[in-house]
């Protein structure tokens, strides 16, 4: 089983399939670069691809599903300690 899943090439964050420990080097065709996790991620939650800066989008399945209220290096968390929704509040190519 692959440990993360990248649901549309645009996506910038990847959901784990199981816990992701810090160091995990993840490796997909497609990603251009290898992305190293910086912290534990547990099953079932999103990891930063790239480097996100607050305001940035997060897209997920080829959209936006939120925007960062805080910096995350790739590799790190994405979750609602650095994320606010935008269902509802955007649509979806917004």
């Amino acid at each position: 089983m692959n440990p993360f899943i990248i649901l549309d090439k645009k996506d910038n964050v990847a959901t784990a399939l199981m816990e992701l420990p810090v160091g995990f080097v993840m490796e997909s065709s497609q990603l251009p670069v290898k992305v190293v996790c910086t912290q534990a991620i547990p099953k079932g939650h999103k990891v930063a691809l790239v480097s996100l800066q607050a305001g940035d989008k997060a897209i997920k399945y080829g959209t936006p599903i939120g925007r960062m209220t805080r910096d995350a290096e790739a590799g790190s968390l994405v979750h609602v300690h650095n994320l606010t929704s935008c269902r509802g509040k955007e649509k979806a190519g917004g």
